[in-house]
């Protein structure tokens, strides 16, 4: 159980600071956002390297379970001295002086003290002192216990302050939900209160996290991470409607994207730079993928204007397959869906068209052109979807420009 706990509230920090990192990147860089992405991803380190099986399972590969622990509790304290920072910076004060030093002395003080208490790690992965290395380690606990309790009050209180200058809603409930994850984060420093008794009572103390500090950390994590969620819902609602009306119909452009991209390599726009999966976190970034896609398909069919088929064949051919049984936009859809696949094997054998263009379409691609990017882009997923159903029909392939 403690494991479980444990390991899931890393999972959840790791995947929250993989979405920030995702969607900030490209975002001018703020102070504060770096010690975000930073306080995130070393919770999550700590949380998995002091999980109860983490130094046995990484024994087992050979490295020193005291190692683990030690590297666990140095990425804990990084951790406090991120959240310190983060909270001047949201008071707008540099983070100098009494902070660095303390961030600094905290960090080298507990490594010493615990490298010079000579632990001695059990099998159950308890850690084991005797004589003058239990005052040691019990003093390596208590510094920790009060640094970290005071970089959470200060945070604290500088999301406290912070919040009373909010005025939307989602982020004032975000900012009381982190203060609530700071709640919860005194309790969990103070716990080591324990560690400091049983060390000094017995000499044993357990080298992991126990229940009870990993249930506290776990109820941290879905704290902050929900805080965080909150304070951006707007953002995250837009996003998830943009990826339900966008992202679809960019996929519906597939199939007639990809024909046209193979035959005319030329109509891609600056490849190099196409969007990564982790930006498409980003509404403004899913919509210009799928706008780059809509006029990549246009640049597509204004080149094979010079290998239009007559458009009268056109027409029969529509009438012929759809039997005079489809709608009015299920036809237009067909016929310049026949258009581009007859076009395509016009060029294919090099021949042009000797009729001239029928004037109703060229008035609809120049008018399709100045468009919405939504309503464009649903017009040729029919098209998309008419063409990959004909462009292997032998009627299709048969037809030649007259």
């Amino acid at each position: 159980m403690s494991d479980l706990c444990a390991y899931l509230a890393a999972a959840a920090l790791f995947g929250y600071a993989a979405y920030r990192l995702g969607t900030d990147r490209r975002a001018v860089p703020q102070r504060t956002q770096r010690y975000v992405h930073g306080l995130l991803i070393c919770l999550a380190v700590t949380l998995a390297l002091l999980a109860p099986s983490t130094p046995r399972l990484l024994g087992r590969l050979g490295v020193d379970g005291i190692a683990v622990i030690l590297v666990g509790d140095a990425v804990r304290t990084a951790a406090m001295s991120l959240l310190m920072f983060m909270a001047r910076s949201l008071d707008r004060r540099p983070v100098r002086g009494i902070p660095a030093l303390a961030a600094i002395l905290a960090q080298v003080a507990m490594v010493a003290l615990f490298a010079a208490a000579h632990i001695v790690l059990g099998p159950d992965g308890s850690m084991f002192v005797h004589g003058s290395g239990q005052w040691l380690l019990a003093t390596h606990d208590l510094i920790f216990a009060g640094y970290a309790e005071w970089s959470l009050i200060t945070a604290t209180l500088a999301l406290h302050r912070e919040s009373r200058s909010v005025d939307r809603a989602p982020m004032r409930i975000g900012i009381r939900l982190t203060l609530a994850a700071c709640a919860v984060g005194v309790g969990w420093a103070a716990w080591v209160a324990d560690d400091v008794v049983n060390v000094l009572r017995s000499g044993i103390q357990d080298g992991s996290e126990d229940l009870v500090s990993n249930t506290l950390g776990a109820l941290c994590a879905l704290l902050i991470v929900s805080g965080a969620l909150m304070a951006k819902w707007p953002a995250l609602v837009e996003t998830a409607r943009t990826w339900l009306r966008s992202y679809p119909a960019y996929r519906r452009l597939t199939p007639l994207w990809e024909a046209l991209r193979t035959e005319l390599p030329q109509i891609v726009l600056d490849h190099e730079r196409r969007p990564l999966l982790g930006t498409w976190f980003s509404a403004s970034a899913l919509e210009f993928a799928l706008y780059r896609r809509v006029i990549e398909i246009h640049d597509g069919r204004l080149t094979l204007r010079p290998y239009n088929p007559d458009w009268r064949s056109v027409a029969d051919l529509v009438e012929q397959m759809s039997h005079g049984e489809a709608g009015e936009s299920d036809r237009e859809a067909l016929a310049e869906a026949l258009r581009i696949v007859v076009a395509l094997q016009n060029r294919r054998a090099e021949q042009r068209m000797s009729t001239p263009m029928d004037p109703a379409e060229e008035s609809d691609q120049s008018a399709a052109a100045s468009g919405r990017v939504d309503t464009e882009a649903a017009w040729l997923a029919r098209v998309s979807a008419a063409f990959a159903r004909v462009r292997t029909l032998p009627e299709v392939e048969r037809q030649h420009v007259s």
